[in-house]
């Protein structure tokens, strides 16, 4: 979004270059200031899709305190997400709790959502909730999983690597690997000008150690787990396939 404000400064208006605390082009800081902005109306947005609908009140009361308290817990995960980029003594537990916050509590908030609306009462809520956030963090695995994998469409080989993302995979690489496999991964990792070559070796590094089956295996423990939860959520024939399902394309 920023760079479309960028583009479209420069076409209608004469670049401006200054020694700013931030930006030294005034299309940058054009570009980031609209940005943004844009991202606060579209939260403004998001509240009127709610206050606006035909639910009665109460309802919709839980709902936005569902949606502003998902929105605080996202962007947290998202700061620590960045902060994994920095720090190299992420454990596995650390490395969860990341994804939790800011994959899993979108599935969550989602399914609370509907249930909510759907007048769930707390048993099948409270069961919904933990199968959301089972399924959000194999979610998230899966994607990590996508990172390492050659030739798929729509995905770039290796970006998490060279953006030096501290994933489950690398941690788990890390605990098991040589001297000699840590500097190929070292060599990687956050370097975004490493070649097809390391990255190849990297991963080949991430498969020898072990770390791809156990992220795998990782994935469909949780992917059970949630798939557990929806016993005691008391669905429909319909729903139970429809979630059971959701699950399995994830898989």
């Amino acid at each position: 979004m920023h760079k479309y404000f960028d583009k479209l400064f420069l076409k209608d208006y004469e670049e401006k270059k200054y020694e700013g605390r931030i930006f030294r082009k005034m299309s940058d800081r054009f570009g980031v200031s609209l940005a943004i902005l844009q991202g606060d109306i579209l939260y403004a947005l998001t509240e009127n899709c709610f206050t606006n609908s035909p639910f009665d009140a109460a309802k919709i009361r839980k709902v936005l305190d569902v949606i502003n308290r998902t929105y605080r817990v996202i962007c947290e995960g998202q700061m620590l997400d960045i902060f994994s980029e920095l720090k190299r003594d992420f454990t596995e537990n650390d490395y969860l709790r990341v994804i939790e916050t800011k994959t899993a509590h979108l599935f969550r908030a989602a399914i609370q959502v509907g249930a909510i609306f759907g007048s769930a009462t707390a048993r099948p809520l409270n069961a919904l909730s933990q199968y959301a956030i089972s399924i959000g963090t194999a979610f998230q695995l899966q994607d990590d999983l996508i990172d390492v994998s050659p030739g798929l469409k729509g995905h770039a080989f290796g970006s998490d690597i060279r953006r030096g993302k501290y994933t489950l995979l690398m941690i788990k690489a890390f605990e098991i690997a040589s001297q000699k496999q840590r500097q190929i991964l070292l060599s990687a990792l956050g370097n975004d000008k490493a070649d097809r070559g390391m990255m190849n070796a990297a991963v080949e590094v991430l498969y020898a150690t072990g770390a791809v089956d156990y992220v795998k295996r990782l994935a469909r423990q949780k992917l059970r787990e949630g798939q557990s939860c929806l016993i005691n959520a008391g669905l429909s024939e319909e729903a139970c396939a429809f979630f059971e399902g959701l699950a399995n394309f994830m898989a």
